[in-house]
């Protein structure tokens, strides 16, 4: 992955509604981002999951019938996600676009993307299970849209622009639902808490990876 020496956040979904809290209750955002890229799951996934096969697709009412249009784009809410907001109150764009879509272009790319799956877990069975991006190829995903970022803008402003944007990745629930609490998957391997330590060693992974 590329690395990048300035600082950047790290927004977990634990701490993030706090943090969206705070920062709409400002009159002026207190951070220059100059974007934001989201991993994780069904709830950050603004329509990825609509170009590759899976079962897990919000492409039918009620989802998306308080969006423009009152329709389905593949966000599993009737309106915005939660990162729309913070995507609107940075200035970035008022609904934060999933990589995949085929019409998504360079210029709408540098301000931010979701790389989000519906369904996607930090642990690897889960994604197996339910045919969705996995967190590695979603990092994978992230690094093309450098690289194509990178060719748009040169690689001094590329790397101007992932230096200071702001990182959410919002998963874990899934993992927890299928192979804790309801599917047991996991459940001869690891305790409750012992599997919540492995989970975050999964985000601590990603942590180090991403620039």
């Amino acid at each position: 992955m590329l690395k990048y020496k300035e600082n950047v956040f790290f927004i977990f979904s634990t701490l993030f509604y706090d943090f969206l809290r705070l920062t709409l209750a400002t009159s002026a955002s207190p951070l220059n981002a100059t974007a934001l890229f989201v991993f994780g799951d069904s709830t950050v996934d603004p329509g990825n999951n609509l170009y590759f096969p899976t079962k897990f697709r919000a492409d039918h009412p009620p989802y998306g019938r308080d969006l423009p249009g009152n329709k389905p784009l593949g966000r599993y809410t009737n309106g915005k996600l939660a990162t729309d907001f913070l995507s609107s109150r940075l200035g970035l764009k008022e609904l934060l676009p999933p990589y995949l879509d085929p019409t998504l272009s360079d210029d709408a790319l540098i301000s931010g993307v979701s790389f989000a799956s519906a369904g996607m877990g930090l642990d690897e069975i889960t994604c197996l299970r339910l045919n969705v991006l996995n967190i590695s190829t979603q990092l994978d995903y992230f690094e093309e849209a450098v690289n194509r970022i990178t060719k748009k803008v040169g690689s001094r402003e590329a790397n101007r622009i992932v230096a200071h944007a702001i990182f959410f990745v919002s998963a874990g629930s899934n993992d927890m639902l299928f192979n804790m609490y309801d599917l047991g998957t996991r459940r001869g391997e690891y305790t409750i808490s012992q599997y919540q330590d492995f989970l975050l060693q999964k985000i601590q992974s990603i942590i180090e990876v991403l620039p």
